[in-house]
């Protein structure tokens, strides 16, 4: 059957993913953000082509979701593998999109990310998880979830900085799309 993806995009501000990949989505597809407080109430009296939710309960309450979206969000939970598995448990299919993975010695950890001022007009800077692949790769397939896509970016980055006493972590972007296999097949995508 053709099965519409019903989206919640997990961390994501208010809709810029939704709005960049719209024209190539399948017609009538929905989406929905999670987010913080005041995006969501700003998201519901401006932007009306998506829905906004205060909680992960609340979206899932309200809407029948089959793909959970992380674009560059996870890496910046207190305590990240328990929200993917939380939202993994109760969804089909969950992205894991530019999130930072350690590319060579001591590099899986928490880490301060300098933002530069070109992004927000002042030097901001926020704790950061880096993960390691081998352990991402070992949590998902130990908790009964397939890996059915994996990528890495290449090029040039985000001019975002991940530093350790002062030294910077190299860092590699990746993706995986990753299924529940233990769900039923209700909203599977074809």
């Amino acid at each position: 059957h053709d099965a519409l993806p019903i989206f919640l995009d997990y961390g994501g501000s208010l809709g810029s993913t939704f709005h960049r990949y719209k024209n190539i989505l399948p017609d009538n597809t929905k989406w929905s953000v999670v987010e913080q407080e005041k995006y969501v109430s700003y998201g519901k009296d401006i932007i009306k082509d998506i829905g906004f939710y205060y909680t992960f309960e609340e979206c899932l309450n309200q809407q029948d979701i089959n793909v959970v979206l992380f674009s560059g969000s996870v890496q910046y939970f207190p305590n990240p593998f328990k929200v993917i598995e939380k939202v993994a448990n109760k969804v089909k299919f969950v992205l894991l999109d530019e999130t930072p993975f350690g590319n060579g010695n001591k590099s899986e950890g928490i880490y301060i990310q300098h933002v530069p001022d070109a992004f927000y007009g002042v030097e901001t800077y926020y704790p950061v998880h880096v993960f390691s692949r081998e352990e991402i790769i070992n949590f998902l397939t130990d908790n009964r979830f397939d890996i059915l896509f994996e990528w890495r970016y290449e090029g040039i980055g985000t001019g975002i900085q991940i530093k350790d006493d002062n030294a910077l972590i190299d860092t590699i972007d990746r993706g995986f799309l990753i299924e529940n296999r233990l769900l039923e097949k209700k909203g599977e995508l074809e």
